[in-house]
């Protein structure tokens, strides 16, 4: 068993949605790189040493070569690595761990050893056969292919077609500094991505060689090294929205234990990455480290908030300079705050000035992304405090360990009562709220109250806030809106004026190339608790129709097809097409899941209500969970038992959908006319000219506004439609009641939640 427990492997083939498609990276990856500490002192034993310590993947940097062979091929420096590196593999995979290497996207490496560039075929397949689990690929000498975002994309995507191409799931991780904006491309083929130039040793100190100054911009070039902490922070706040399950923000290697900073700014160095959910990598020599780094790198309640599910980062809310300087003339206060798994928040209080200070934050302000200006429902909540520091693993306990054999490793953590995640993974552990991964609670906030903490200077703090509702509610409901028209004067002219419809962002929709969208096109409006619930009431039997259609047609127990997939070609034209409604049945549909929910976990989760027949996640053509799933029980009154009991609870951290599964029938509709239409069962392939074509003909709408998931950016795959009266919405409904777009039948309803919407923008 390893002592340090900061790594959890993030390497499982899971499903769920990706930013690439191999399944890879669906929390952020972790584990030891080499190069920070120790550089070109590399060897055989220095791997496996290491190796016997940690949890995850030990990563090999530079210098590892002796170059190429007649055949073109790289050579492995003998001396370096006696037995090949093919046996270093297999003993590193022998211990439970992943193996990483690394190359260079130039004609050498930074250490000018032999690279990749032109080469990525042979030297993907020299990995493969190595058996090497994560590639690190550098940016030195790319003899000038580079300046554009598109060639520098072209140079990466070339060692990503040879790392497919070799059939062996390799984890790619880009390292081109945040050259060329890579922050905008990376996730499509890459685990993750650098976004600044290489860290060093300091908390706040600047240095010429890390040539970005400006922080507020992220775009600026050569973005060098010697950077600081805070210089890496600031440079990644604009675009922390970037990483999602499969693909991340790289923050570069952690510096804790090396000795240039002091103990609180360690903290704060580990927390922040942490939050930010960037890759872990240790960069120290694990055989010298001290008791106090290894307190700071063993934090589960820390380490649980970098590897929640939920896979999305803290965002700043606030920062200021009206603070004392250090002797380097840098002084800011910086507050973070993010959704967790189940509805929780973290929250970073960041003291980067010369004294200490005492900083609070409103929930006004902590939840400001779920609604500006305290619009937000978590801001009538009360929320219980959690310290996540508080708990940490007392130095005696840690010292115990680096002295200990490894067998005795076990028992010293059993005698702590330390969280192991050999044992329990961190998304086991948080799906049953172990104590140890929640912090020490220290306190209450109010509704509508503040969190106030006295921080030291260069230092952090850092708390878990937990509803006390108990609910675990997360107000994922995201509505992106674009208006049809700019208000003028007159309302006669508004409604002749030719419409343009924008759904979401380029990401939101699926098989179709986007042309980019700038945020000034969309509004985003985000439903408050009496919003969701009312909409979700009104609509249940209707949106559960529309989610449950996503696999088009509809799963029936029993079908011969994989997945419920029709055989027949989908129509690419519009047609109308009697469409499905919601009967009594023994099948019931299950929407809004966790992308990591099983067929087991949604078993387990309904077998209470009668005998299951069958309990399946749909999935796509690459296996991966849609989001939904469907249970057949041997009876109508078990189905009815399972919808009353669980429609609308929390199930794995998510409030979810639960009705009959969709059968054949007439169009129907549910509410009285109301000037609002409801509009479900879109194909999620629709792109904004299949939106424009769809509302061409019908007249005087005012707006249109496609739901989004928040946490996948993903449409929900159905729309509400505004319009001038209600005369005019029986006439759109009539237009739109069961015409057929990419193969799906369009649902149609009143929505009775209709409220006067003030001027659009556009």
């Amino acid at each position: 068993m390893a002592f340090i427990q900061v790594i959890a492997v993030a390497g499982a083939l899971l499903p769920g949605v990706l930013a690439v498609n191999n399944g890879l990276a669906r929390t952020p990856q972790m584990g030891w790189n080499n190069w920070n500490s120790l550089g070109c002192d590399v060897s055989e034993s220095l791997l496996l040493d290491t190796a016997q310590m940690l949890v995850g993947s030990v990563v090999l940097d530079d210098c590892w070569s002796d170059g190429r062979g007649s055949d073109g091929y790289l050579k492995v420096d003998m001396k370096r690595f006696p037995s090949g590196m093919e046996s270093v593999s297999q003993n590193i995979h022998d211990l439970g761990l992943l193996y990483g290497m690394y190359s260079s996207a130039g004609e050498m490496t930074c250490a000018r050893y032999a690279g990749s560039l032109d080469w990525e075929e042979q030297d993907a397949k020299s990995f493969a056969s190595w058996g090497v689990d994560y590639l690190k690929y550098d940016n030195c000498y790319h003899m000038g292919r580079f300046g554009t975002p598109l060639v520098t994309f072209n140079r990466y995507k070339a060692m990503w077609d040879a790392l497919n191409s070799t059939g062996r799931p390799i984890l790619y991780s880009l390292c081109n500094w945040g050259e060329d904006y890579s922050h905008t491309w990376g996730m499509s083929i890459s685990n993750s991505w650098r976004v600044s130039g290489d860290i060093y040793d300091s908390f706040t100190r600047p240095d010429d060689l890390c040539a970005c100054t400006d922080a507020a911009s992220p775009h600026c070039i050569a973005p060098g090294s010697h950077c600081s902490v805070i210089s890496i922070l600031n440079r990644v706040a604009p675009y922390v929205d970037r990483g999602q399950p499969g693909g991340w923000n790289d923050l570069d290697m952690l510096e804790v234990g090396n000795g240039g900073m002091t103990d609180d700014e360690y903290v704060a160095h580990f927390s922040l990455w942490a939050a930010l959910k960037s890759p872990l990598l240790m960069g120290n020599d694990i055989r010298t480290l001290s008791a106090s780094a290894l307190t700071i790198l063993n934090n589960p309640a820390v380490i649980a908030i970098n590897q929640d599910p939920e896979g999305r980062s803290v965002s700043r809310v606030r920062r200021s300079f009206d603070v004392a300087k250090d002797k380097y003339g840098v002084g800011e206060m910086q507050i973070w705050s993010g959704p967790l798994f189940g509805g929780d928040q973290v929250v970073l209080f960041l003291n980067a000035a010369g004294e200490d200070l005492e900083i609070s934050s409103p929930l006004e302000e902590i939840f400001v992304h779920d609604g500006a200006e305290g619009s937000a429902p978590q801001c009538q909540e009360k929320w219980d405090v959690y310290d996540l520091w508080a708990n940490r693993m007392d130095n005696a306990v840690a010292q115990k360990l680096l002295d200990a054999p490894k067998d005795k490793y076990e028992s010293i953590f059993k005698e702590a009562n330390w969280y192991n995640s050999t044992e329990t993974s961190y998304k086991e552990g948080l799906k049953k709220g172990d104590e140890r991964l929640m912090g020490k609670k220290i306190g209450s906030i109010k509704p509508g109250g503040s969190l106030t903490a006295k921080v030291k200077k260069h230092s952090l703090a850092m708390f878990r806030l937990k509803s006390t509702s108990g609910s675990g509610k997360r107000y994922s409901l995201q509505l992106f809106r674009r208006s049809v028209f700019r208000a003028v004067s007159s309302p006669s002219t508004f409604i002749t004026k030719s419409r343009s419809i924008q759904s979401s962002t380029p990401f939101a929709l699926r098989s179709r190339a986007q042309a980019p969208v700038t945020s000034s096109v969309f509004r985003r409006a985000y439903a408050n608790s009496s919003d969701v619930d009312s909409a979700d009431k009104e609509h249940k039997s209707v949106e559960s129709a529309i989610d449950a259609a996503e696999s088009a047609p509809v799963y029936a127990f029993g079908n011969t097809e994989s997945q419920g997939r029709s055989s027949a070609p989908r129509s690419r034209g519009f047609a109308a097409t009697a469409p499905r409604i919601v009967t009594p049945s023994p099948g019931i549909y299950i929407g809004n899941l966790l992308f990591d929910v099983t067929d087991a976990d949604l078993a387990k989760g309904f077998e209470k209500f009668g005998e299951i027949k069958k309990a399946a996640i749909a999935t796509d053509a690459r296996g991966l969970s849609k989001g939904f799933g469907y249970v057949d029980f041997e009876t109508q009154e078990q189905a009815a038992a399972a919808i009353e009991a669980m429609n609308e609870t929390v199930f794995e951290g998510r409030r979810i959908m639960v009705n009959y599964v969709v059968r054949g029938g007439r169009p129907t509709t549910q509410n009285p006319p109301s000037k609002t239409l409801f509009i479900g069962n879109l194909a999620f392939e629709m792109s904004d000219a299949d939106l424009n074509k769809l509302f061409r003909d019908i007249r005087n709408v005012i707006d249109v506004r496609v739901a989004i998931d928040r946490r996948t950016g993903q449409p929900r795959g159905f729309a509400h439609a505004d319009f001038v009266d209600v005369e005019s919405a029986v006439k759109g409904l009539e237009q739109l009641q069961g015409k057929e777009i990419y193969g799906r039948a369009l649902r149609c309803d009143y929505s009775v939640s209709t409220r006067t919407r003030g001027s659009a923008t556009s």
